[in-house]
């Protein structure tokens, strides 16, 4: 769980003593990727990005373009995603097949950390939000998101729209179980059909 730190990395989306909301703590991973990279706007994906890289831009409900389960996704050959009938481990990375956009395991394996606090409550609101950054942390938010479920789950919880939710100080013990994809900016409009 320490991907942004719990000082400044805890703040998104709120911005804080002058500094941005992507602040991120020195001993974090976000902070040591920007440093060896030079990228100095890597983070974790808010809910929203995720969930647009999962649909590779496009409409369905699940990685591979389709709205419903299909006989190929539930086949023990299936390129598609690590789940409970198909893994009893977490798996390495890129022995499936990625998405339109190329980006593999969107589906399964492990939660992947987002930048969102979760509170129900502010989601339920139902207003049309282009990218929009989630709750600030309150009382009412102290566990953030988490999006496409892990090995653990259901094909049926590998959808666009199903997420979980964790404390970012989550046990060690179940901590395998997670994970996370780091995002930058970039000019999607390229990859958009």
């Amino acid at each position: 769980g320490n991907y942004r730190g719990t000082d400044l990395g805890a703040d998104w989306p709120t911005a804080r003593d002058g500094h941005s909301a992507h602040d991120v703590d020195s001993g974090s991973l976000m902070y040591a990727l920007r440093e060896r990279s030079g990228v100095v706007d890597f983070d974790l994906p808010t809910m929203a990005q995720w969930e647009f890289a999962y649909r590779a831009g496009r409409g369905t409900n699940f990685y591979n373009g389709s709205d419903e389960i299909t006989d190929e996704m539930c086949d023990a050959t299936s390129p598609y995603g690590w789940y409970k009938d198909r893994a009893s481990a977490v798996q390495e990375v890129g022995l499936l097949a990625p998405n339109p956009w190329g980006l593999y395991d969107m589906a399964g394996n492990v939660h992947e950390w987002c930048l969102d606090w979760f509170w129900q409550k502010w989601y339920n609101q139902g207003e049309e939000v282009t990218d929009p950054p989630g709750p600030e942390k309150s009382q009412n938010t102290t566990t953030r998101v988490m999006r496409g479920c892990s090995r653990a789950g259901t094909l049926a919880d590998m959808t666009a729209s199903c997420c979980s939710m964790a404390a970012p100080d989550v046990a060690a013990a179940t901590a395998a179980e997670y994970g996370a994809r780091a995002v930058c900016g970039t000019d999607v409009s390229a990859l958009v059909p």
